[in-house]
């Protein structure tokens, strides 16, 4: 969070809207933590990483796709066996889940009044049911 915290401030300033992306779960070899964020705005920024480059293009396409309402939040899936991890270059060898979903002016707000105060926080994400696969961040 506090990698991205500057640049999502100044976009929420400048009246943007923003996604947050987060690694839930990594299977193998994997660059980036479960908790690992990345940002982007609705003009184009980005902040963070969720893979070391890899897969930031497919999350960037997602994130941009639910910031123009195009689709919700989603759960975005790439296994280095899979065409999908191929295409987008996930040569780890490893696995990954990130979720992607509108980012909360609030939530943000308070997650920084937590980083000021020093205090650990949780950021709790929920993904329901495989069917309709709705999420949020």
């Amino acid at each position: 969070m506090r990698e991205i915290r500057d640049d999502v401030a100044r976009w929420f300033e400048t009246g943007s809207d923003v996604a947050l992306a987060q690694v839930t779960k990594t299977w193998g070899s994997s660059p980036r933590v479960p908790g690992s964020v990345m940002a982007v705005s609705d003009r184009g920024g980005i902040a963070g990483s969720v893979s070391g480059g890899c897969v930031e293009g497919s999350v960037i396409q997602a994130a941009l796709d639910c910031l123009e309402g195009r689709q919700g939040a989603s759960l975005e899936r790439f296994h280095a066996s899979t065409a999908r991890a191929q295409e987008v270059g996930l040569s780890c060898g490893g696995n990954i889940e990130v979720l992607v979903g509108r980012y909360d002016r609030a939530l943000f707000e308070t997650e920084c009044a937590e980083l000021d105060a020093e205090r650990s926080y949780v950021r709790l994400s929920l993904v329901e049911g495989p069917e309709g696969m709705e999420g949020g961040v």
